[in-house]
Parts: C-alpha cells; sequence; structure tokens
C-alpha cells in the first residue's frame, strides 16, 4: 500500500536514478467523492525526482494478476491481517527475480512494539521464514528483509 505516500518517498530517494518504482493502492475514494490520500501521496511522493514514478491504483491482488515485469524489490505493507498478508504474498512472490529482496512491514515484534499475536506476524513466522526460497538478510525494527535465492 501507499497509503500516504511516506514510504514511497523513502524508497524513491534512495532507488537507482534510472529505475521504476511502482506503488499500488486502491485509494478508495472518501465521502466527497474523491480520495484525499491519493493526493497526500502524489505530492509526499513528488519531493523527489529520483527514477520513475508510477501508482496503480487497484487493490495488490488486482495489479499482481495483470502484473508482467520482474520485481528486484518489493515492500509489502498493506492489509496488516494473516489473510491480507497471505494474498499480497502469494500474489506477488512469484513475480520476485533471484537475488530480489522484499521488505515485509510490521512482520517482526519489538519491545516497543510487542506485536506477537498480530496476523502479520504470524503468517511471516508460520510460511514466508520456512520457505527456502527466501533467506532472511536483516531484520530492522518491525520490517523483516528478505533475499529470494535460487
Amino acid at each position: 500500500g501507499v497509503w500516504h505516500g511516506v514510504n514511497t518517498l523513502r524508497i524513491r530517494e534512495a532507488m537507482d536514478p534510472a529505475g521504476v518504482l511502482t506503488g499500488v493502492d486502491p485509494f478508495p475514494p472518501g465521502r466527497l467523492g474523491f480520495s484525499i490520500p491519493r493526493f497526500i501521496a502524489l505530492s509526499e511522493s513528488a519531493r523527489s525526482s529520483n527514477g520513475r514514478l508510477r501508482l496503480v491504483r487497484k487493490t495488490s491482488r488486482e495489479a499482481a494478476l495483470r502484473w508482467t515485469e520482474p520485481v528486484d524489490f518489493l515492500f509489502i505493507d498493506g492489509d496488516h491481517t494473516y489473510d491480507g498478508l497471505r494474498t499480497d504474498w502469494n500474489s506477488w512472490r512469484p513475480h520476485v527475480v533471484i537475488g530480489g529482496i522484499v521488505c515485509l512491514h510490521d512482520s517482526h515484534p519489538t519491545p516497543a512494539r510487542p506485536i506477537h499475536d498480530a496476523g502479520r506476524v504470524r503468517f511471516t513466522d508460520e510460511v514466508i521464514l520456512p520457505d527456502p526460497r527466501y533467506q532472511v538478510v536483516e531484520v530492522v525494527e518491525t520490517l523483516t528483509v528478505l533475499r529470494r535465492l535460487e
């Protein structure tokens, strides 16, 4: 998810200048008939001109079903439930190239954020971490960073 574009901006600032960053979020319209978070995200992510930004206004699953490009960096930060991460993981995992990096937001508890029972943490522990096709590179705060192996 992109939501307000804060992480999108951080990724854009750090990415290869020749790269393309695709943010996926349905940005549902609010009571006024348009998505205020979408306008905030566009404004926030425009604070960097590094690389090229493309926003896809679909759910993660809808976007992944039509996706045809290889993914070398995947940041999953959408639905934080067990089923939400399962959907994101199963939808996008096949697109990640060998050697590609996957970052899972709010997937690891910390003393400051004891989210042991969160669905996202349980799915990460039960399904993703045991997957031999992925190796943990680093855990930073609640973020789990993985590399896809051959």
